[in-house]
């Protein structure tokens, strides 16, 4: 769409148009090019569903991982003051 909006624009100043027909023909091209984006990203969902939900779970593994991750160093933290408290304890 964008790139529509800069060929456009490219050739519409090479051509020296007046502002109100150039704005007009720049508006009505990305109009067009966004509405065709559109009808495209429908018939790749429509046609490829698994591959979202395929990214949506692996995502939801990724962070579940991360989780437990933290949640493994944070039990080795404690662990370890533990047995710091428990030799001060003994010591005295």
């Amino acid at each position: 769409m964008l790139l529509a909006g800069l060929v456009d624009s490219v050739i519409s100043i090479y051509y020296k148009q007046d502002l109100y027909s150039f704005s007009k023909r720049l508006l009505l091209v990305l109009v067009i090019f966004y509405i065709l984006g559109y009808i495209v990203k429908i018939i790749l969902d429509i046609n490829f569903p698994d591959e979202k939900k395929k990214k949506d779970a692996s995502d939801e593994e990724t962070e579940e991982s991360v989780d437990s991750e933290e949640g493994e160093e944070s039990d080795i933290e404690n662990i370890e003051t533990n047995e710091e408290t428990e030799e001060d304890n003994t010591e005295e």
